[in-house]
């Protein structure tokens, strides 16, 4: 039994550095402090930002940008 336990502690040992920097990525992504949302604005985005934006913004302390677009129906078809 000492030496399977022993293995097992050994591949763990060997495996931990290598997740360490596998998860490194994530910690980058958790560090962002600004989402941006595409809408088309008018009344769809202003309750979007009255709605879902000013609470997310409080409960995970992550400021929402809007980045307002046209509206599809005014685009011209190419």
């Amino acid at each position: 039994m000492l030496r399977r336990r022993f293995l097992k502690l050994a591949g763990t040992a060997a495996l931990a550095p290598a997740l360490g920097t596998a998860l490194r990525p994530f910690d980058a992504a958790a560090q962002q402090r600004q989402l941006v949302v595409m809408t088309w604005g008018g009344l769809w985005g202003d309750a979007m930002r009255d709605n879902i934006d000013v609470a997310f913004q409080k409960r995970a302390g992550v400021a929402v940008v809007q980045d307002r677009g046209s509206s599809p129906s005014s685009a011209s078809p190419s």
